[in-house]
């Protein structure tokens, strides 16, 4: 008997955390999520300071900083009770050593990039690349002998702001390069290592025209072009503060000054 699908089932895309440790010799991995986020709290803001004119006493606002991209994962479920296996060693591990990455003796940082399916594939996707700020873990299920095999994890990260690569990464990203894939290659993990930023994957996948990015086959052989220039990010608009109307002297009566 054959099962039609509906047009409108979609397939399931599971979210996923590519991280791409300090070392440069250290081999970028990812760590799938067990159950995909319901919920997920994006930040962004600016610092506005009060500027005032000696002469005519108004105020205005400028902006003196914008602060950096947040997400925030309020829980975050992995669970290896079917595998019977410890999903500290499994996961909790490999978080942990991401956010130790932080504080190398080069203070280099382990880079995260978040991949899920239509909610990164935007305009605003080569801002979802981090760096971990905080992580918090409750274990809620353990096997009789110890094993943690439940844990829920809350998880902050700060969007990872560019700064100039090495020289070796400048030069590779001056001209057209080949490469072939790995096993355990990613497309972030190839553009890390030829531009010296994780963010430019896009151009690879452009111009090797790769239908689905998260399927790298090892042994493909990609063509890595030039990198792209950097633009710098347009600052939101602030709308002028409203003028503020002078009041009128209040004049009074002799006797009472």
């Amino acid at each position: 008997m054959r099962v039609h699908k509906s047009p409108h089932e979609q397939r399931l895309e599971r979210a996923e955390l590519h991280i791409q440790p300090p070392d440069d010799n250290a081999k970028s991995f990812k760590i799938a999520l067990h159950v995909n986020p319901s919920q997920i709290e994006v930040s962004r803001g600016l610092v506005v300071g009060d500027v005032s004119s000696a002469n005519s006493g108004r105020g205005s606002q400028r902006i003196e900083k914008i602060k950096s991209l947040t997400v925030k994962f309020p829980k975050l479920i992995f669970d290896t009770y079917e595998q019977r296996t410890s999903v500290r060693s499994e996961v909790i591990d490999k978080l942990e050593a991401a956010v130790a990455g932080n504080y190398d003796k080069n203070r280099k940082v382990s880079i995260v990039t978040l991949n899920w399916g239509k909610f990164t594939e935007s305009s605003h996707s080569l801002e979802y690349t981090f760096v971990i700020e905080r992580l918090d873990i409750t274990y809620t299920m353990f096997l009789p002998d110890g094993t943690p095999v439940r844990a829920e994890v809350a998880l902050s990260l700060r969007q990872y702001l560019l700064t100039p690569p090495d020289a070796k990464a400048a030069k590779a990203g001056q001209e057209v390069q080949q490469r072939d894939v790995k096993k355990g290659d990613t497309l972030q993990s190839i553009a890390a290592d030829s531009y010296g930023d994780p963010r430019q994957w896009r151009e690879i996948c452009r111009v090797n025209k790769i239908d689905d990015p998260m399927k790298l086959k090892p042994g493909t052989r990609l063509i890595v072009p030039p990198a792209p220039p950097l633009t710098a990010p347009t600052p939101p608009r602030v709308p002028p503060a409203p003028p503020i109307v002078a009041r009128a002297r209040l004049r009074l009566p002799p006797i009472w000054r």
